[in-house]
């Protein structure tokens, strides 16, 4: 937020998901001391999966953080990774960094700055100092609220996203195992399956797991009703026990195109939310995606290279 890159020696990252973790791992590497701030857990599960470079996440992470994040091949490709494997590679590089300050449980509830500093107060009423702050914190970002004013929040795209990660041997379905990417459906639902590895590692047949990817237009009420979406602004994301039963056993994974779980087991990483739009703005740019593919930062700007 202070016009002074050069000089920077203190940083402020609020967020501490895939994006917060990244940007401060770079941060400390660059001789800079960053604290972390982060409202939720240490951990926690998600069902959402994504395509990642597998070198160079082993050039970030290094070997030991990158086993952790579940990526264990050649190096030589773009591979599927769970988003919470890649999450917990991100957090322990993140914590072996010197330079890194973690706070958990930390929810931001004002920021700003003066000629000398920016700063952040926290809801038990702690206050952070730094030089610059790095906005990572979603889609209702306090940061942008407060650096673009005029644009406090993210239009609702008029559709939600189901995610979910499920084991191979939980799926009724003889059908062929996607290699890839694999996208089926037509109309107003759209869905994408990606081959994973097992939680140990395994590509073994039987041992792998599914993740999935339904984009649904047909869900918007559902979603109102349950304060996900109130007018045209996306609220929050729902996890599976927020969901009811119904819903939740005619969940897209098990009806569409890869079987239904064998003796109605259901994926412990179901998870869904309402899919929305940042608004551009000339103030800020975007220098990363949020990783899970929930929210779309594609109509900010990318940040001009330095």
């Amino acid at each position: 937020m202070n016009d002074a890159p050069e000089a920077l020696a203190r940083a402020l990252v609020i967020g501490g998901s895939l994006a917060g973790l990244m940007a401060g791992i770079a941060l400390a590497r660059q001789g800079h001391e960053v604290t972390l701030l982060e409202r939720a857990e240490r951990h926690r599960p998600s069902g959402a999966a994504l395509a990642v470079s597998e070198s160079a996440l082993r050039t970030i992470l290094g070997p030991e953080h990158a086993r952790a994040a579940g990526i264990r091949g050649d190096g030589r490709a773009d591979v599927p990774s769970t988003w919470a494997g890649l999450y917990e590679g991100l957090c322990r590089a993140a914590e072996s960094e010197p330079k890194v300050t973690m706070h958990h449980r930390v929810r931001v509830v004002e920021v700003g700055q003066d000629r000398a500093a920016v700063w952040a107060r926290s809801q038990d009423g702690g206050r952070f100092v730094a030089d610059v702050m790095v906005g990572a914190d979603g889609h209702r970002s306090l940061v942008r609220r407060s650096v673009s004013p005029e644009h406090p929040d993210a239009a609702f795209a008029g559709y939600v996203l189901w995610l979910g990660v499920t084991a191979e041997q939980d799926l009724d379905y003889a059908g062929r195992w996607p290699a890839g990417l694999d996208i089926r459906g037509s109309g107003d639902r759209v869905l994408l399956g990606y081959p994973l590895a097992g939680a140990d590692g395994s590509t073994a047949p039987g041992d792998r797991r599914l993740g999935w990817a339904w984009y649904d237009g047909t869900r918007n009420a559902l979603f109102r009703r349950l304060g996900a979406v109130r007018g045209q602004v996306a609220q929050h994301s729902l996890r599976a026990a927020d969901l009811d039963q119904d819903v939740r056993d005619g969940s897209p994974g098990k009806q569409r195109g890869y079987g239904r779980p064998r003796g109605g087991t259901q994926s412990s990483t179901l998870s869904a939310g309402p899919t929305s739009w940042g608004p551009r703005s000339p103030s800020m740019c975007r220098t990363g995606s949020y990783g899970a593919g929930w929210y779309s930062s594609a109509t900010l700007p990318t940040c001009p290279a330095r």
